[in-house]
């Protein structure tokens, strides 16, 4: 009976596993904001907000067009999604509902043509693949695949794909706690590298 009670959990831990979902892979990354004690984080025109527990309150986007930030107040809904409410300045206010993995891509922008978001999460809870479609894309599929360090939580390079043409290659730096603190993206056609830095403020 010990045996069978044995096997039967194992089966269970093992499907469990192996059942990571997109929520899964956000509410780690917010647990280790909490952990870490994350108040702010900047990365070039971009500033995002967060409070203790980790949760993304705030974001704000520098709009150089206009020469005003453009505010998104972002609560998490009880089924993982995002309801964001969009100050745009000229363009007005708006708020949206959807996943997380759409906003992170299109920040729920109004006019941005993607609407759908997909990621692969792989049995370490780690994003491997992201893959973002349209209604209006006229079917074209714009992917990006993550690589890892045998074992590791965080990417160590990316490529970015559009239409199956590989446009970007990026590569990561991150402190010894695991923390983001550099990407630099080469651009494939032109050879040129962009580097993003991340700052971060704590509570």
């Amino acid at each position: 009976m010990k045996k069978i009670l044995a096997i039967f959990l194992f089966i269970i831990s093992f499907s469990a596993i192996y059942t990571q979902t997109e929520q899964d892979y956000f509410e780690r990354l917010r647990l280790e904001r909490q952990r870490w004690k994350v108040s702010k984080i900047v990365s070039g025109d971009c500033t995002d907000y967060y409070d203790i527990y980790g949760y993304h309150i705030k974001r704000e986007v520098y709009n150089s067009f206009n020469n005003s930030n453009n505010v998104y107040l972002i609560t998490q809904l009880s089924n993982g999604d995002l309801s964001v409410e969009m100050d745009l300045g000229p363009e007005g206010k708006f708020t949206t509902v959807g996943t997380q993995a759409l906003f992170y891509q299109t920040w729920f922008d109004p006019y941005d043509l993607t609407d759908i978001a997909i990621l692969k999460i792989d049995d370490l809870n780690r994003i491997t693949e992201e893959s973002y479609t349209g209604t209006d894309m006229n079917g074209m599929t714009i992917k990006t695949i993550y690589f890892y360090e045998i074992l590791k939580k965080y990417p160590n390079r990316s490529e970015f794909y559009n239409d199956n043409k590989l446009v970007s290659k990026t590569k990561y730096t991150y402190d010894g706690k695991g923390m983001l603190l550099k990407e630099n993206t080469t651009d494939v056609s032109t050879g040129k590298t962009y580097e993003t830095e991340y700052i971060y403020e704590y509570y």
